[in-house]
């Protein structure tokens, strides 16, 4: 037996405190299928530096310690829940989420799998605003006289009153006189007659 110390026995430390505190089963992982042709191509990258770290468990992970961050290799299976697990708490935007993830793990397309499992997260989209569409006000030209220009909206359903549960509203745009027409439905032709009529 050696020992070492706690800050300089920083991948034991690190992944004891990860399964703590998370709900990432790193035994699972080893266990997981890995594409072997991809983990080999993977080492074969200089700036990285892997290495088999023992678990608690006593199996060994694949990790890169190139970095102050101890960062685990994550197997295929397992990519898309673990993203879940760590955009889910605060769903951050692209360049957050791929800074987080690449932080904590490694895999050879984690900046592309990471952006556009980001960009079609729903509650993403149902709750960020990118971009606010501001509509111009409209410009209408002077109408020349009396009923040239005239604006039509229909209201209701409304309580019953006569057997009417509608209401034509016509509001001439040069005079700002007002009618108020009460209808029994509002097809077509029931809203164009009650309209010539009145």
């Amino acid at each position: 037996m050696k020992y070492i110390e706690g800050e300089n026995n920083i991948v034991a430390d690190t992944l004891s405190r990860v399964t703590e505190i998370s709900s990432i089963d790193y035994d699972q992982i080893v266990d997981a299928p890995t594409q072997d042709g991809e983990l080999k191509s993977f080492q074969t990258i200089t700036s990285l530096n892997l290495k088999e770290y023992p678990l608690p468990s006593g199996k060994y992970l694949w990790c890169d310690t190139s970095t102050s961050k101890i960062r685990p290799y994550i197997p295929q299976a397992f990519r898309k829940q673990i993203f879940h697990h760590i955009h889910g708490l605060l769903h951050p935007g692209i360049k957050s989420t791929i800074k987080l993830m690449n932080s904590k793990f490694i895999w050879p397309s984690i900046k592309k799998d990471v952006q556009l499992w980001t960009r079609t997260c729903i509650p993403c989209q149902k709750a960020k605003i990118n971009r606010h569409t501001k509509t111009k006000l409209g410009e209408y030209e002077v109408p020349s006289g009396r009923f040239c220009v005239v604006h039509k909206d229909l209201i209701g359903p409304l309580p019953p009153s006569r057997g009417n549960n509608y209401c034509l509203t016509c509001i001439d745009r040069f005079s700002s006189s007002m009618e108020a027409i009460p209808l029994y439905n509002i097809s077509a032709d029931t809203v164009a007659r009650a309209f010539y009529s009145k």
